[in-house]
């Protein structure tokens, strides 16, 4: 039987969308699916954690001589920030409009994709192929692209009873006096310090020692104490065993306390949202995620996967990179293999943080003496101290010859400043070459060069004998006549 596609798409994702760019740009008769159901509201919460930042601005103005308030019979009169959620709602939702023109199906109908609105799953007799809307694709490779949702099985007593929201249901909630986050997931962290800008009494209860636990020690504490400043109620330890609802308010128990709320936002994680596409019949094998080796196969030879439903937590921002080697190897033949040593990792606090590459406490483990930890803080810059953004820190850990092994950068603009250092790990550029390439003045790019001068001087104050020739030579220079 011919076959219909080289390549048929399943999923609405950013990862989905650019792989069914990437496809057709190399001739290949491709297909995107879009089901119905599938959703990505990650650039949702991002855009409702700007409102977060903007709200910032009016808190610190004072800092700056700025002070949001009237003058009446020549007296200041403070007025705290007014909130409007629904004209908040208006706005993201008038953001996330214009990013879809540029990701519509209409702009990938008009390159050549066949695209596809609905729900269809994987038939695998007599022959391999897609089913949707009473039509059967059939593709010589299969690529998995859907989107996440959040886990919403818990085993805590009484919490689907009373009720909850999730990430992705903030925008069914109204605007709460206070509010309660179970767990520690990036989108949580986020949402807490954005409501607790609006004036929202905020607790944040996880489970580990700290949040976010996968990530750099120091980086995490001081985006904790952040959030501690900023008056969000950190509970770590502590684990959420019963939720109750006493006169019209939500209770949670909460090792031994007892902390009522508003509402109650639950974050513990996403999984693939897959459970449609009857992906047992053919063999595909997932759980929280697909399963996919380092090609992005799954356990079925013809059918790929990318993006944040092929990815755990740390690798969602690898989506077009993993769309990219999929489909390359779906297309040709299956000898590319993916490599995640140079992408970053970031996220929408205040301070951001980002990484790409090991963590200090890994760096440690592997290479013990041989690693060099280079520092420089936000506050000795000057385009940080003209901002008022002064809190945060870059740190770039290398092997004493200068190979980049990881880097964490948390302050602002953390998340743009981590790729430089990506590129650098991923092409194997020696933390040297970033020192001698310099910054603009003042601007926040000048901390990756000055950290990464710190290796010439680590090596210097190492190097007993560079330092006695050093000694010498300029001794001998000085005694020298012209």
């Amino acid at each position: 039987m011919p076959l219909d596609y080289d390549l048929v798409i399943v999923g609405a994702t950013v990862a989905g969308f650019y792989a069914a760019e990437v496809a057709v740009s190399l001739k290949a008769r491709v297909a995107l699916v879009i089901p119905q159901t599938d959703r990505n509201l990650n650039l949702s919460i991002k855009a409702f954690s700007h409102i977060g930042n903007v709200a910032k601005q009016f808190i610190s103005a004072e800092q700056f001589g700025i002070y949001c308030s009237e003058i009446k019979e020549n007296k200041f009169l403070e007025n705290s920030i007014s909130w409007r959620y629904k004209e908040t709602k208006q706005w993201v939702k008038s953001a996330l409009s214009n990013l879809e023109e540029y990701k519509s199906p209409a702009l990938l109908a008009a390159l050549g994709v066949d695209v596809i609105v609905g729900d269809g799953q994987f038939c695998p007799k007599p022959q391999l192929c897609f089913e949707v809307n009473n039509r059967r694709l059939f593709s010589r490779s299969y690529l998995l692209a859907p989107a996440t949702k959040p886990i919403t099985t818990s085993k805590i007593e009484g919490l689907e009873a009373i009720g909850y929201f999730t990430p992705d249901t903030i925008w069914k909630i109204q605007p709460p006096k206070s509010l309660i986050i179970i767990g520690g997931e990036p989108a949580g962290i986020e949402l807490a310090q954005t409501f607790a800008r609006l004036g929202c009494a905020v607790t944040l209860v996880v489970k580990s020692s700290r949040i976010l636990p996968k990530e750099d020690a120091e980086a995490a504490f001081l985006v904790q104490g952040q959030l501690e400043a900023e008056g969000v109620r950190v509970l770590t330890n502590t684990e959420v065993c019963q939720v109750r609802k006493i006169d019209g308010k939500k209770w949670i128990q909460a090792g031994n306390l007892a902390i009522e709320g508003d509402e109650i936002l639950l974050a513990i994680g996403r999984v693939a949202d897959v459970k449609s596409l009857n992906l047992e019949s053919v063999g595909v094998k997932w759980g929280r995620y697909i399963q996919v080796n380092e090609k992005l196969q799954t356990s079925s030879s013809r059918i790929y996967a990318c993006g944040e439903a092929a990815s755990t937590y740390g690798l969602e921002f690898a989506g077009n990179y993993q769309a990219e080697v999929a489909v390359k190897n779906a297309l040709f033949l299956p000898i590319f293999k993916v490599n995640y040593a140079g992408i970053p990792w970031g996220m929408q606090t205040d301070p951001q943080l980002a990484t790409v590459g090991l963590t200090e406490a890994e760096a440690i483990k592997e290479y013990g003496e041989d690693l060099l930890v280079l520092r420089q803080y936000f506050k000795s810059f000057a385009a940080a101290i003209i901002s008022g953004e002064t809190t945060g820190f870059c740190k770039i850990l290398v092997r004493r010859n200068g190979t980049i092994l990881g880097a964490v950068v948390v302050g602002e603009n953390a998340r743009e400043l981590i790729y430089p250092l990506g590129l650098a790990r991923r092409e194997n550029i020696k933390v040297g070459r970033l020192a001698e390439l310099g910054g603009i003045s003042p601007a926040f790019s000048e901390m990756i060069s000055n950290t990464a001068a710190e290796w010439g001087r680590l090596r210097l104050a190492g190097n007993s004998r560079l330092q006695d020739f050093l000694e010498g030579w300029f001794n001998w220079r000085r005694g020298t006549s012209k």
